[in-house]
């Protein structure tokens, strides 16, 4: 006898599912170009005895255990066992043991053949039989919404972790693409002190998680959206569902964990899956774009707003991908995300990311404990006349003494000002410039994230160059001989009196050009010390720390040691265009500097010719050699003590 699969298969399962599940997405092409099969009828003959033998559990299941295995479906055995099982209303495999030998009526075998046709049409298990046990749930299923992993059991278990340690008595919750809503009712049902948003794309996901929750009587802790998070990092609502029909503006929301297990599969692997996954679950829940990382990183930009102080953001990604997530963490997010820990799933594979919000005040406290400093080093670059014969610790004095304690601090606000925007400008550059990349290149690569990653910097840079140009001129003032009161005066002052927008971008290209060799520089040169002094010094400048990879921590000698020698080695590359653009920036402040508003070679030229290269091109470089230890040792004590209270790994991999 020749059937159809798919028609037999939708005709038995909608009459018992409340909601239609045949409007699969287009995603899937279900039903279509299967080929039609050769099934048996089971054989009901005219002897008792022969009938009975063949219509009982363990002829049936043997029977469809050789099928399955013949036609090269997966796991065939644990397939007609589950199969069985539903069709005579159990849960326990081990009733099939215990009852091998009951005879099934002939309802049961007709439905059971039909089940098992769908399995046949390479239908998994839980769409079959309509639901699934995860952790300590039940789940309704329905195709295509995602059917929930072993991996993500994990992901469960140590966000469960971090909810029962932290101290907040309710914690605010997001669920990022909930499906059937197995992350979010298992910590509904774990932990008293969770309250969730959970969003999903599909609203057929929605509806599914609303159905489970209200099965399991947990929704009235959640809140179940209809939205997507857009590639700027933002959420778009479309449709609430369930009890709780709140309203939530995700533009100013917070939360203290935000979880997600988003499509993180690349592309051009997607159709290389399995027929089970291929052909009946949603394509967007498992498509993560060319590199697998298309989702995942407006997560992390939303993650880097959204997320409370202390909060954590908790992936469940590809194995290849920790380490790529990594760097964007660093590269993009290091003043507001650390990435903390990497987990492996029961195959010893990397694909469990916590990532941690941070205090960005570190940042600033930083900046502003050698504020004194970078004023003095503005001051001798672009030769101030109270100041220019003097050195590092003497301008100190004199500052303080000729103007007063706070004059220290000149300039300071418009840099504290101009932190938060370059960063948000830099991300929302990197995705553009990575997008047109790949379309113009028809693909993706390493090379292609470091250079929209440098093009991303070089628009931060452009955007708020204004502030620093502003910073500059009123950290070069001098107390009782002021031009400027203020940043909207000092603005608005170079505007009309000096040329325009120019005017704000003078020394704007040795900046850019000095980019490059001081970020890269800076970065590797600070991982590469801290790997030396962790291999080979692990007695004078570690500790010992069993939480930490490696099981060492480096000490504050040493976090300052690693810092003030990548600072000191980056600086030496890029020092003489620091120099040049100050002396740009400022040359409209004397008549006797106004010739080093002619360009970036001009002026490195003249600077060259009448100072030479040390009381010229590197005037004010012992300072910079001084202000790297500062800095370094505020920003890593504010990070140290953050890190013990919070306990973060800072550890580094050690080759033996």
């Amino acid at each position: 006898m020749t059937r159809l699969i798919s028609k037999r298969c939708i005709n038995l399962l909608t009459s018992t599912s409340p909601i239609p599940w045949t409007k699969i997405s287009s995603n899937n092409e279900l039903g279509k170009n299967l080929p039609a099969l050769k099934l048996p009828v089971l054989f009901m003959c005219n002897n008792c005895d022969d009938e009975n033998k063949k219509n009982t559990i363990a002829y049936v299941v043997k029977h469809w255990q050789e099928r399955f295995l013949q036609e090269g479906i997966a796991e065939p055995i644990e397939s007609i066992e589950h199969i069985v099982c539903h069709v005579i209303g159990s849960k326990k495999i081990t009733d099939l043991i215990n009852h091998h030998e009951r005879v099934l009526d002939k309802e049961q075998l007709e439905k059971l053949e039909l089940l098992c046709e769908c399995r046949l049409s390479r239908m998994p298990v839980q769409y079959i039989i309509g639901e699934w046990d995860f952790r300590e749930l039940t789940l309704m299923l329905e195709p295509p919404i995602f059917i929930p992993r072993p991996e993500t059991e994990i992901l469960v278990d140590f966000l469960l972790t971090r909810i029962s340690d932290s101290a907040n008595k309710n914690n605010n919750l997001l669920e990022i693409g909930c499906g059937s809503g197995a992350i979010s009712l298992s910590v509904l049902h774990s932990s008293q002190n969770a309250n969730i948003v959970a969003i999903d794309v599909n609203p057929r996901a929605c509806e599914l998680t609303i159905r489970n929750a209200k099965n399991l009587d947990l929704d009235m802790r959640l809140t179940v959206l209809n939205a997507a998070i857009q590639k700027d990092g933002k959420i778009e609502v479309k449709k609430a569902y369930g009890t709780n029909k709140e309203e939530v503006d995700f533009s100013k929301r917070k939360f203290d964990f935000i979880v997600s297990n988003p499509p993180y599969i690349p592309t051009k692997s997607v159709f290389e899956l399995q027929p089970e996954i291929k052909l009946y679950e949603d394509i967007r829940a498992l498509d993560g774009g060319d590199d697998g990382l298309k989702w995942i990183e407006p997560i992390l930009k939303y993650a880097s707003e959204a997320l409370n102080v202390g909060g954590y953001l908790i992936l469940e990604v590809d194995s290849s991908h920790p380490e790529r997530i990594k760097f964007l963490v660093e590269k993009y997010y290091a003043n507001q995300l650390k990435f903390k820990h990497i987990h492996k799933d029961y195959c010893n594979k990397e694909r469990i990311v916590e990532i941690l919000k941070i205090n960005s005040i570190a940042g600033m406290c930083s900046k502003t404990t050698v504020a004194p400093l970078d004023r003095i080093k503005i001051l001798l670059q672009a030769h101030s006349n109270h100041y220019k014969h003097l050195g590092v610790f003497s301008g100190l004095r004199e500052i303080i003494h000729h103007e007063h304690f706070f004059a220290l601090y000149k300039g300071n606000f418009a840099q504290m000002v101009r932190i938060f925007p370059y960063a948000a400008t830099q991300f929302t550059a990197f995705e553009i410039y990575k997008k047109y990349l790949g379309n113009l290149l028809g693909h993706r690569t390493e090379a292609d994230k470091f250079i929209a990653g440098s093009c991303a910097g070089v628009t931060a840079v452009a955007l708020t160059y204004p502030l620093d140009t502003i910073r500059a001129r009123l950290a070069f003032q001098v107390t009782g001989e002021h031009v400027y009161t203020g940043i909207i005066h000092t603005a608005v002052s170079i505007f009309k009196d000096e040329g325009g927008f120019r005017a704000l971008y003078r020394g704007f290209t040795p900046t850019v050009c000095g980019m490059i060799p001081y970020a890269g520089f800076s970065f590797y040169s600070f991982e590469k010390f801290k790997y030396l002094c962790m291999k080979y010094f692990p007695t004078v400048l570690c500790n010992k720390c069993d939480k930490n990879t490696g099981g060492l921590v480096l000490t504050i000698p040493g976090k300052l040691l690693c810092g003030g020698v990548a600072g000191a080695v980056a600086q030496s590359f890029s020092y003489p265009l620091d120099v040049t653009r100050r002396r740009m920036q400022l040359a409209m402040m004397n008549p006797d500097t106004y010739k080093f508003s002619n360009g970036m070679v001009y002026t490195l030229r003249v600077v060259y010719q009448e100072n030479g290269i040390v009381k010229g091109l590197y005037r004010g470089m012992s300072i910079n050699y001084l202000r790297a230890i500062p800095m370094v040792a505020t920003s890593f004590a504010t990070y140290e003590v953050m890190k013990q209270l919070l306990n973060l790994d800072t550890g580094l991999k050690i080759a033996t």
